[in-house]
């Protein structure tokens, strides 16, 4: 389907179809944006994962679209300290953290990429220091014509608004279609 990427109030206010299909319905929902010149190729498929096995319920669909679209698997896993961590904890327990993050995101997206690469798929891999949906945005812009895939928890109203949604914040920036999952 085709989204308006409408954000903000606009978006409080009236809601967004994609939406409410996330939240209520049990199908995949591929996103395209509306008024965006068509691409002639879905590849990289840019994968964003956790570490999860809630964000990898994603990698079946990833594998079949891939199959059949030839398309290269590019795995995403950011590392982030969230602002709250940095006033809560002192700077070097933040450090340590972060750097055990990176290590443990690094090798995880390893074993990911080694047994894609095994299956016979094209894939690679990184880990970024970013805050997660800007860090799944500016990986997927690095080359045109892919998409993205990840999963959501299909969370609403003040869980929402509490919590956030990295596939929400996704789905409205981002240039490339998105397929979000419910997981």
């Amino acid at each position: 389907m085709a989204s308006h990427g409408a954000s903000g109030l606009e978006r409080f206010l009236r809601g967004g179809v994609a939406d409410r299909i996330l939240r209520y319905g049990r199908s995949p929902v591929f996103l395209a944006r509306a008024f965006r010149p068509v691409v002639g190729e879905l590849s990289p498929v840019t994968v964003a994962l956790d570490g999860s096995e809630r964000a990898e319920s994603i990698l079946p669909y990833v594998r079949s679209l891939a199959r059949a679209l030839d398309a290269e698997i590019k795995i995403v896993r950011a590392v982030h300290a969230r602002a709250f961590d940095a006033v809560a904890y002192p700077s070097q327990i933040v450090r340590m953290t972060l750097e055990w993050e990176r290590g443990e995101g690094a090798r995880y997206v390893e074993t990911l990429v080694g047994a894609l690469t095994r299956e016979g798929f094209r894939a690679r891999g990184a880990v970024v220091e970013k805050e997660p949906a800007q860090a799944i945005i500016e990986a997927a812009a690095e080359e045109r014509g892919g998409f993205i895939a990840m999963t959501t928890r299909g969370r609403s109203g003040l869980a929402r608004t509490m919590l956030g949604s990295v596939a929400s914040r996704v789905s409205e920036r981002a240039e490339d279609p998105v397929l979000l999952v419910r997981a």
